[in-house]
């Protein structure tokens, strides 16, 4: 699946972010998403869990230049990415993996049973 073509549903972002383009496929055990995030910075790339949304935001190079290298403010013309989707239940938020290289974020989330759902707040880490 491409684009917009994610069964779950997209939500709005806010005017100041960009929305990435991503990829998706579901396998029997994992959901694998990609996306792709130009001159993202990787210390600056946020991947929350809320519920059965996930939440992705970065910062690009041209954001941070224009707060001063993490000084000062960042200024309302600055574009970063933003992406909620809505996954809903199935998956093992607590266990979700990312890979960032080349511009592009690799997350993977392994299926679970419909018994052993966990929906839970989790910030994730990015290799």
């Amino acid at each position: 699946m491409t684009g917009n073509a994610l069964a779950p549903t997209v939500v709005h972002y806010p005017t100041h972010y960009l929305s990435p383009r991503y990829s998706c496929s579901l396998t029997r055990k994992f959901l694998k998403l990609a996306v792709r995030l130009p001159r993202a910075i990787p210390r600056n790339i946020s991947i929350r869990v809320l519920g059965p949304d996930l939440i992705i935001t970065a910062e690009t190079s041209a954001q941070e230049a224009a707060s001063g290298e993490g000084q000062g403010t960042k200024t309302s013309s600055s574009k970063g990415y933003f992406l909620r989707l809505r996954l809903g239940s199935g998956f093992d938020y607590n266990s979700i993996e990312a890979d960032f290289k080349d511009s592009l974020l690799a997350l993977t989330l392994p299926q679970t049973k419909p018994a052993d759902d966990r929906r839970s707040q989790k910030v994730v880490q990015v290799s």
